[in-house]
């Protein structure tokens, strides 16, 4: 799907979604929605009633932005199961069947970092809540896609920084360059890419091959 598309950011008082919103304003109408209320936000408890259809009618696909607002950690595991759920099965009763699912590196965290990882490692599940709603976000889309509900391309960041990235991050630049071609250019199903701008641990090769974007800075 090309062209103008408008598009559902969710988590959107999160710096990471108004980097994409600023990023994709040029050529998308955007819709940003989070939990509770700030500049040009439509507020939505994700529930499973008419707000939440509401929220998607005339959208043609959805970026879940997995940075979750200030709440327990109760809360979260909640948000990211039952919330996330609730917000993609109104998403396919509108007829949505397309969205971009922001989830992290942070996957890996405890494993080697002298190990090389492409998309076919899968990441070690730890209690830690900041790495579980990852985990949970990540099986409640690829269950959707799975069910050929909904096309997810999954993009796993490293720490997004402005300027020179370090080992293992990844620029604003890259991010935005990333989202909007996954909009463009559904992978179809389940689709995981790793996008960092520097580091050899993350090899990036998926994605520079399938979806033709270079997130590495060049000197």
């Amino acid at each position: 799907m090309g062209g103008c598309m408008n598009v559902l950011v969710t988590s959107g008082a999160s710096e990471i979604s108004q980097l994409i919103v600023g990023g994709l304003g040029d050529t998308h109408a955007v819709r940003l929605t989070d939990l509770d209320a700030g500049d040009g936000i439509v507020v939505c408890e994700l529930g499973h009633d008419e707000a939440t259809d509401r929220l998607c009618e005339g959208i043609d696909a959805i970026v879940l932005v997995c940075e979750p607002p200030d709440m327990l950690e109760s809360d979260q595991i909640d948000y990211y199961s039952r919330r996330v759920y609730n917000l993609l099965n109104a998403a396919t009763e509108q007829g949505i069947s397309q969205a971009v699912l922001v989830s992290s590196l942070e996957l890996f965290g405890t494993l080697d970092p002298s190990f090389e990882i492409d998309e076919q490692w899968a990441p070690a599940v730890t209690p830690d809540i900041g790495i579980l709603r990852l985990h949970i976000a990540e099986f409640v889309c690829r269950e959707f896609a799975r069910s050929r509900q909904l096309d997810v391309t999954c993009l796993r960041f490293g720490k997004v920084v402005d300027g020179a990235p370090a080992e293992d991050e990844t620029t604003g630049t890259a991010v935005i360059d990333t989202v909007r071609v996954a909009l463009a250019d559904p992978s179809g199903g389940w689709s995981v890419f790793h996008v960092v701008s520097s580091g050899t641990r993350f090899l990036t090769d998926r994605i520079e091959k399938r979806l033709d974007v270079q997130p590495r800075v060049t000197s």
